[in-house]
């Protein structure tokens, strides 16, 4: 038997506009807004669990509580974005 508690840092994001007065010598761009991102971060199970995700089983949905097999891990995503204002 394996403890399926954990805790999860699921998405973080980070955003930042430039001020406007920097963007006063561009001609077309109004706004600037740069941002971060990443998920499923980090991820923290008791001692006895060192391979399930508890959120990810190959059985989906279904009555077949307990049982783990063909566990792929879980992804980790990071990303960065540019939104500009004309």
């Amino acid at each position: 038997l394996v403890d399926a508690t954990f805790l999860k840092l699921r998405e973080i994001s980070l955003s930042y506009s430039l001020p406007a007065k920097l963007l006063k010598k561009t001609k077309f761009i109004t706004g600037l807004e740069i941002n971060l991102f990443g998920s499923s971060l980090a991820m923290w199970v008791p001692k006895s669990n060192t391979y399930i995700d508890p959120e990810v089983g190959a059985n989906g949905a279904g009555n077949g509580q307990g049982f783990e097999y063909v566990n792929m891990p879980s992804l980790r995503n990071f990303g960065f974005g540019l939104k500009a204002d004309f």
